[in-house]
């Protein structure tokens, strides 16, 4: 399930969401469509999922158009359209992580981008960790859900969403 008001180990504010591994419930924020978004959300995670599992997904329209997924080996995979890539870097536990994810839609040219940055402070990173820059996904984003893994528990918090650019963020 998803306990949206969670005080254990609180990320920012009085408390957080908290995904536990029991089932696939989630939470969601809706927001107006767009074709281009820019996401930060605070994450941290307290084990290695037991098998890849999904914890964050873009939709449109109930669609699910992207989504991360926590590896096994605490690397992340994102998928946009047909194109998927690994972060390469290892995450690990209880560590509290800044996630920014730009998504911009395909213009029918195969060139729509989907990247991936994370990093330990409030300034987003120069270089995303997944750099999708060729899916075919064409949709207009209006949703991001944060899955209940059915592998492994997480924590979420500031969840911020935009259609101009994120670098930083504040404490």
């Amino acid at each position: 399930g998803f306990d949206e008001d969670y005080t254990s180990t609180i990320l920012r504010g009085s408390q957080s969401g908290y995904s536990e591994s029991v089932s696939s419930a989630g939470a969601y924020t809706g927001f107006t469509a767009t074709s281009e978004v820019w996401i930060h959300y605070l994450w941290r995670f307290a084990a290695l999922a037991s098998t890849s599992a999904e914890h964050s997904d873009l939709f449109s329209g109930g669609n699910r158009i992207t989504y991360l997924q926590q590896r096994t080996d605490g690397q992340l995979r994102g998928f946009a359209g047909t194109i998927n890539a690994f972060s390469g870097t290892t995450y690990n536990i209880d560590t509290l992580y800044h996630v920014w994810i730009h998504y911009k839609a395909d213009t029918g040219a195969t060139d729509g981008i989907f990247q991936v940055y994370v990093g330990t402070t409030i300034t987003r990173p120069g270089t995303p960790v997944i750099n999708i820059s060729n899916h075919d996904a064409s949709a207009s984003i209006d949703e991001i859900r944060f899955l209940g893994a059915a592998t492994f528990d997480f924590i979420v918090d500031q969840i911020l969403v935009d259609d101009v650019e994120i670098s930083s963020v504040t404490n």
